[in-house]
């Protein structure tokens, strides 16, 4: 347990995310049949939240799930760097990380002399443009295509040393456990923050292999949670959520009210959020020590 040895959450006087977690994952996970109110959680919402959360106001669920993870991140990087500066590699090695983090691949390719340069930077989740896509695949697809720099913004060449036609894409260099998916509803228009209600066909399963920087390899991930905007306008609606038990079922989590769903049901919902657990065994011991010091800090 992480509060068993931490020396800056409420019990001396101080905050920490993780501790506030703990408690509250044992509240959640005690026997009893009654909704749990997070109060405690209420009390710190701007420290886990963001100075700009407000209680009781429309608010947007993917920034404070990004703002709560950061909170838990910072606590534990104080818990065990004593005040310490911790370096870039090692600040990503915390709970969250191991859970949540990952590596992209930007590469850039040369026409000229089909030199490829790539820069590597972490990730928690991936946040995907869904105005021209119906599936989750086709979003991936248009994610990871290969835009071509000409004209005026053409590419300085590393090798050639001029100004060049160029080729760049994005792959997924480092799969993490859990990946998050932001299906991006929300957008301006005309100075408005408006929604997209279209809807965005994803499944129980899917492989991104072919999404990565090793294509040839899969990578095969099962769904386990959904989260949903329910309403048409960026200011207002109500958010739910649904999550699969170990034993397959699946549940909508709706406030206080928690009742079993069909897995029809979670499929044809306008989810905002999607998270996928890997399905196939992560690479051998070697190969990740490998990756791990092949990958550039960001």
């Amino acid at each position: 347990e992480h509060s068993a040895g931490c020396t800056f959450g409420s019990s001396h006087g101080g905050f920490c995310a993780l501790c506030l977690f703990e408690s509250h994952l044992k509240d959640v996970l005690a026997e009893g049949k009654s909704a749990v109110h997070p109060k405690a959680m209420l009390k710190r919402l701007n420290q886990l939240g963001g100075k700009s959360i407000r209680l009781g106001r429309q608010e947007d669920a993917h920034e404070f799930l990004l703002q709560f993870l950061d909170a838990c991140h910072r606590s534990a990087l104080r818990a065990g760097s004593e005040n310490r500066e911790v370096p870039p590699l090692v600040q990503r090695t915390t709970i969250m990380h191991q859970f949540f983090g990952g590596y992209l691949r930007s590469q850039v390719r040369c026409f000229e002399c089909q030199y490829e340069s790539n820069t590597f930077d972490p990730f928690l989740d991936l946040s995907l443009e869904v105005r021209h896509a119906t599936t989750l695949e086709k979003a991936l697809e248009a994610f990871t295509k290969e835009d071509k720099i000409v004209g005026a913004m053409r590419y300085k060449c590393k090798r050639c040393q001029q100004h060049v036609d160029a080729a760049k894409r994005f792959a997924i260099h480092s799969l993490p456990p859990l990946l998050m998916f932001q299906l991006k509803r929300f957008e301006f228009v005309h100075g408005a923050r408006t929604k997209i209600t279209k809807t965005v066909v994803f499944g129980t399963s899917l492989d991104v292999g072919r999404f990565t920087s090793s294509p040839e390899k899969e990578a095969k991930y099962r769904l386990y949670a959904v989260i949903v905007h329910s309403g048409h306008s960026a200011r207002s609606g109500h958010y739910f959520a649904f999550a699969r038990h170990a034993s397959g079922a699946w549940y909508q989590f709706d406030d206080e009210v928690v009742r079993p769903v069909s897995e029809s049901v979670v499929l044809r919902s306008q989810a905002y959020l999607l998270f996928y657990e890997r399905a196939t065994p992560p690479p051998a011991p070697s190969e990740v020590g490998l990756q791990a010091r092949t990958v550039p800090a960001a």
